[in-house]
């Protein structure tokens, strides 16, 4: 068993987005991405499928065809291949759950 919190992991930098695997295994990858004011993870595609939870600030979650204003609590939800991406209005913290492992 692995126990973390995230607030000890969380940190923000002016020059680009932190990201960080925190878990890693044969079956699953978790990512925590944090994003100060503008930053932005591309959008992109995966072999899995994704769940992105808000933790934290505002931003925008590209999905599909679709732009979804991220806040703390939203969770969305991508297939394999669907492209997805973000980028952060205020600080934006972003967990990234990856099943099965790319």
């Amino acid at each position: 068993m692995e126990t973390l919190n995230l607030a000890d992991v969380e940190e923000y930098l002016e020059e680009y987005p932190v990201i960080k695997i925190l878990h890693d295994s044969k079956y699953v990858r978790v990512v925590l991405f944090c994003l100060n004011v503008n930053q932005e993870i591309p959008v992109h595609v995966s072999s899995s499928k994704v769940v992105m939870q808000v933790l934290n600030g505002e931003g925008l979650i590209k999905a599909g065809k679709k732009e979804i204003k991220g806040k703390r609590g939203t969770i969305v939800f991508c297939d394999k291949e669907e492209p997805h991406g973000m980028k952060a209005e205020k600080q934006f913290t972003v967990l990234a759950t990856i099943a099965p492992r790319p």
